[in-house]
């Protein structure tokens, strides 16, 4: 409760050594502190809780099946699929045209949330928990990476087919 309650400034400076020894790469470590703020207990969670940002870990695909999300891999491979389609051409790579976009996307296709959402998240991050979702994961990967990573998730999800 200490953590959740203070600023987000404070909880950024605390969070700092955690972040500058797990996130290597070129990323907004204020934005990775705002989504992960309200999902960490303890500093020392930190460094796995964030160290897919630098690298994709090796997943295995049965993430993709969540009974509670609905998805199964056929379902995920389809979601994928579309929302790579989609986020290419977004012409603005921000948090809310990502998320404007996915949401009416969803809204189309006429599915759940999760059966959009959790295979995004899953292939940009290759676990199971996450500070933040899809969308805010994908707007600190950034464009290029998180197409990169969906493609290794089509890739991973079309052998199995």
């Amino acid at each position: 409760m200490y953590i959740r309650s203070m600023a987000l400034e404070q909880f950024h400076q605390l969070a700092l050594p955690h972040l500058h020894n797990a996130v290597k790469g070129d990323f907004d470590l204020l934005e990775i502190s705002k989504i992960l703020q309200p999902r960490v207990s303890t500093l020392n969670e930190i460094d796995e809780m964030v160290d897919f940002f630098d690298v994709l870990p090796e997943y295995d695909i049965a993430m993709y099946t969540h009974k509670k999300m609905k998805t199964n891999s056929e379902i995920a491979l389809s979601s994928l699929k579309q929302a790579r389609t989609l986020l290419q051409n977004l012409p603005q790579w921000s948090e809310e045209a990502i998320h404007d976009s996915l949401m009416n996307l969803i809204q189309e296709l006429g599915i759940k949330n999760g059966q959009m959402l959790w295979p995004v998240r899953t292939a940009l991050s290759g676990k199971q928990f996450t500070p933040g979702g899809a969308i805010e994961i994908a707007h600190i990967l950034g464009q290029a990476e998180a197409l990169r990573r969906m493609d290794i998730g089509i890739a991973k999800l079309s052998e199995q087919a």
